[in-house]
């Protein structure tokens, strides 16, 4: 890119409308930062300034729209552009419900709900330290999950534009076939995102009624009530 700053300016811009309450629904983020990785992937912007840009972006507006929850209360939902909405406020109330503190994490990946569940939270008074974390974490993964693939496609361009004849071909197939590979993951992340509590927990209450000290431990690690659940919360989350 001939002015990579303002490609920078751009990534930045885009990631954090994204997360802002309401308008996140009419920003195009995806077709934007996987864009950006793949000017990475070929040489045109540099990874660091492109990854920490979508992930100040993302944060940044998630945490506006928590604070303006705080802020605002249950008055929030009366207020525009939430009150031009109310069937996806009554979607974002009932997804924090199902998913308690997860559903930040989780918000991040699910269309829709993703522009009103920080906004909810911080209206139903979520501790700030509680969100500033996961919104970080999770804006980690969201991150990496927007750019790396644009960085793996990037590169594999390049690759392919200095390759002729049938191992260009090839490459093309294989290609093609990661992409396939990631829509069916994808496909089945987001198939299992909503009922993951209760999977967890039917997982390990099996693994406590084994007669054994090694599925008892994991029975307590990937139970909801522990906090060492997010991991795998996080990384279904990053699949989406």
């Amino acid at each position: 890119a001939q002015h990579p700053e303002w490609a920078i300016v751009v990534v930045f811009l885009i990631a954090f409308g994204e997360a802002l309450l309401i308008i996140g629904l009419f920003v195009p983020s995806t077709a934007v930062l996987v864009g950006a990785g793949v000017l990475v992937g070929s040489g045109h912007l540099p990874f660091w300034p492109v990854f920490l840009a979508t992930l100040f972006g993302a944060v940044a507006g998630d945490q506006i729209s928590y604070w303006a929850g705080r802020f605002f209360g249950e008055h929030l939902k009366s207020l525009w552009p939430l009150n031009r909405f109310p069937q996806l406020v009554m979607r974002g109330e009932e997804f924090v419900r199902n998913h308690g503190g997860k559903s930040i994490a989780l918000g991040r990946f699910v269309p829709g709900v993703k522009a009103v569940v920080p906004g909810i939270v911080g209206m139903l008074g979520m501790s700030q330290l509680y969100f500033a974390t996961v919104n970080i974490s999770s804006g980690i993964l969201w991150s990496a999950a927007h750019v790396i693939p644009g960085i793996l496609i990037g590169q594999g361009l390049a690759l392919a534009s200095e390759l002729s004849g049938h191992l260009g071909l090839v490459l093309l197939e294989l290609l093609v076939i990661l992409a396939v590979a990631g829509w069916i993951i994808r496909l089945f992340a987001a198939g299992i995102s909503p009922h993951l509590d209760h999977i967890l927990q039917r997982i390990s209450n099996w693994a406590k009624t084994r007669n054994n000290r090694s599925l008892h431990r994991f029975g307590r690690a990937v139970s909801p009530e522990n906090p060492r659940s997010l991991l795998i919360i996080f990384f279904i989350a990053a699949l989406q």
